[in-house]
């Protein structure tokens, strides 16, 4: 019990607060940014936002999940893994960025969206993933309370852009793409700083690199696919509905999606634990330890859905009345948190115990049903096909990962 308690204090508790820190800064911040520019600008940078989520996870191509992994079971050249996954984090970055904007040339080739996307696909791809990889250093060390601060620096960084934009009256996703990306940038600088005193500079093992990105490139599938069953509802719906109920959805989806944030923190508090015992005791232990974490979880979600649909009817007097459909949106969403944290759960005692290859094929066919699923349904049902995919497809995965855990311990 001590010891339950101890790591409660020194690797939960931190994270938790953290991570409620960054949801408190990223909800005001999502308040300030969409009541200044309106639903419709609102609706093209999360547009925009929802590829950079599902092309995120390339970025990087799973080294830093890698470095977790072998910090917590005992590797001691950290400045080599964190060189290594810097550099594939730059790359690929710049990679991503520039088919992004080849896509969007092609499809829209407005000079002034461009550099909408430009500046987003920078400021994510290549910035947030450098902080990102920097925060996986301190999760295989153990050090979570370093860790937690990082997303508070940076989303504190991009909420003084926020508030500068209401303050100076600028009201074009333009604007916004500027502040996210010079607040994203000065952060990004601060962290790398602090981090490479703790790994006492860097290195580059490109050998080294190219067999973590063999093996990290199943994490990258997993989480890429992730982006996509949660964010391509935000990338479909534009292209059969108003800007205007997009930036109504989007707005909605990310207060609940907000909500999930304690039981995020426990899972990456988790994270070095899992992988310690995936690699002594295997599938077993990692699932017992994500079946107590779903407990909590259960009754954590089922309480957060009770107030969430109580307390909806006042987001429009906080962001505005042109969010009024906001509020019957997060009350469809209300309950979304419960499937998805039992998914999640079950997903990490997989890729802790190195069945990373089956989850990802899980979680790629995850997406494709998603993508099917939100072009049909929106068609037919407005955001409400957006809602009706987004638990069908969170609830197939918490089935889909129960059943591979139970096939594979039995």
């Amino acid at each position: 019990m001590n010891q339950r308690l101890a790591f409660f204090k020194t690797n939960v508790l931190p994270l938790i607060l953290g991570q409620l820190g960054v949801a408190a800064v990223q909800g005001f911040q999502l308040l300030v940014v969409a009541r200044t520019l309106g639903p419709h600008e609102f609706g093209k940078v999360a547009g925009i936002l929802a590829i950079t989520a599902a092309l995120l996870p390339f970025s990087g191509l799973g080294t830093a999940n890698m470095m977790v992994m072998q910090l917590a079971r005992g590797e001691q050249a950290i400045a080599r893994l964190y060189g290594n996954s810097l550099t594939a984090g730059l790359l690929s970055g710049s990679v991503l960025t520039a088919l992004v904007l080849a896509g969007f040339y092609i499809w829209d080739d407005d000079p002034g969206f461009l550099l909408i996307a430009f500046l987003f696909c920078i400021s994510e791809l290549v910035f947030t993933k450098a902080v990102d990889i920097s925060q996986h250093v301190f999760f295989g060390l153990d050090r979570h309370a370093v860790a937690s601060k990082f997303l508070v620096l940076q989303s504190s960084l991009r909420f003084v852009g926020a508030l500068v934009l209401m303050q100076l009256g600028l009201q074009t996703a333009r604007d916004w793409a500027l502040a996210h990306i010079v607040g994203g940038g000065l952060a990004t600088v601060l962290i790398m700083s602090y981090t490479l005193k703790t790994t006492k500079g860097m290195s580059i093992d490109f050998p080294k690199m190219r067999t973590d990105i063999k093996q990290g490139v199943f994490f990258s599938m997993g989480f890429a696919a992730r982006g996509v069953y949660i964010d391509i509802d935000k990338a479909i719906l534009p292209r059969f509905e108003p800007m205007s109920i997009n930036g109504a959805y989007t707005a909605a989806f990310r207060l609940v999606y907000m909500a999930t944030t304690p039981l995020t923190a426990g899972l990456l508090a988790l994270q070095a634990k899992m992988y310690r015992a995936g690699g002594t005791h295997g599938l077993a232990e990692t699932a017992r330890i994500a079946r107590r974490a779903m407990v909590v979880g259960v009754l954590y979600g089922t309480a957060v859905g009770i107030m969430i649909y109580a307390l909806a009817p006042l987001l429009p007097l906080v962001i505005g009345p042109k969010y009024a459909l906001s509020v019957d949106i997060m009350r469809a969403l209300a309950f979304l948190p419960i499937p998805l944290f039992m998914q999640s759960a079950m997903s990490d005692a997989l890729a802790a115990a190195n069945h990373q290859r089956a989850r990802s094929m899980v979680q790629i066919f995850a997406a494709v049903l998603a993508v099917l699923l939100n072009f049909v349904l929106i068609q037919h049902y407005s955001w409400m096909g957006a809602v009706i995919s987004a638990y069908a497809c969170q609830c197939f995965l918490a089935l889909s990962m129960a059943a591979i855990v139970h096939q594979k311990t039995r």
